[in-house]
């Protein structure tokens, strides 16, 4: 769960600057608000990674000119 996933984070880290998101889409479009050098790292299950990189060819897909 989110809950322990937060729990498990090391004491030194600020836990105020953990971000919940309730979808995979929801985590994308916060991480692109908060972005500041252009990269953003997603980690996880293989079926979460699947679902990140289906979202992010759809919105690809939806920007390119021709398309």
């Amino acid at each position: 769960t989110l809950d322990a996933l937060a729990r498990a984070v090391p004491a030194p880290f600020d836990s105020d600057k953990i971000i919940r998101a309730a979808t995979v889409r929801e985590a994308l479009r916060t991480a692109r608000a908060l972005q500041h050098v252009g990269l953003i790292c997603v980690t996880g299950s293989l079926y979460l990674i699947g679902e990140a990189q289906s979202i992010l060819r759809d919105e690809e897909r939806r920007t390119l000119p021709g398309r």
